[in-house]
């Protein structure tokens, strides 16, 4: 199998608030292993375990990765973690698992100390081969959007144009302007490309949701 990218540097610090309260809805194409220091299986929850292969598989409660490389990278992040996170902190990395076909697989892997100061890691697996849906709900409430404003937005950061939007709604384009619009009010953005890229990052943080 193709080998691992770079590990990103690691980050230390208090876990996000917004780590703490996410959508709760399953994504398609992405699974969360949660192992302790040891690479010990404690839990794991998936929506599609077909690529799942293809990074790890669990032996005698063992989580072994099919990659050098990313075992290497992961094993480097706990032993990072055990010498230098202080309790209740959090390490972050991202990097990139490539494959034979398709767009690499992207490895997020968070570790944590708990309060009684054991090691808990969650590995978050993203196949950016599958689409990705941002919950409407999730806009709702963050942002305070009608249930249309938030189709809207939804379709939006899933490629769509005004125009797309308006051929498969039957939804005059001058009334999504005004959606549009007032989405940008209520999420302090200035242009449609701005939104845009504000919710390509809220849907690597849906995507990420599982525990």
């Amino acid at each position: 199998m193709a080998e691992a990218g770079a590990i990103a540097r690691p980050r230390f610090g208090s876990e996000p608030e917004a780590d703490k309260h996410r959508n709760g809805g399953r994504q398609a194409g992405s699974i969360h292993v949660h192992f302790d220091a040891h690479r010990a299986l404690i839990a794991r929850r998936h929506s599609d375990t077909v690529f799942f292969p293809e990074v790890f598989t669990i032996h005698d409660g063992i989580v072994q990765f099919r990659s050098s490389t990313t075992h290497d990278l992961v094993e480097r992040a706990l032993r990072s973690a055990l010498a230098q996170a202080p309790a209740n902190a959090c390490l972050r990395a991202v990097f990139a698992q490539p494959r034979f076909a398709g767009l690499p697989l992207i490895l997020r892997l968070f570790v944590q100390r708990v309060e009684n100061g054991r090691l808990v890691a969650r590995l978050t697996i993203l196949d950016l081969d599958t689409s990705y849906h941002l919950s409407e709900t999730l806009l709702c409430t963050t942002f305070a959007l009608t249930k249309a404003e938030a189709a809207l937005a939804a379709a939006l950061a899933d490629g769509e144009t005004l125009q797309d939007v308006a051929l498969r709604t039957g939804v005059r384009v001058s009334t999504l302007r005004t959606q549009l619009s007032n989405i940008l009010d209520k999420t302090g953005t200035g242009r449609q490309a701005q939104l845009v890229r504000l919710l390509s990052k809220m849907l690597v943080i849906e995507a990420d949701d599982a525990s």
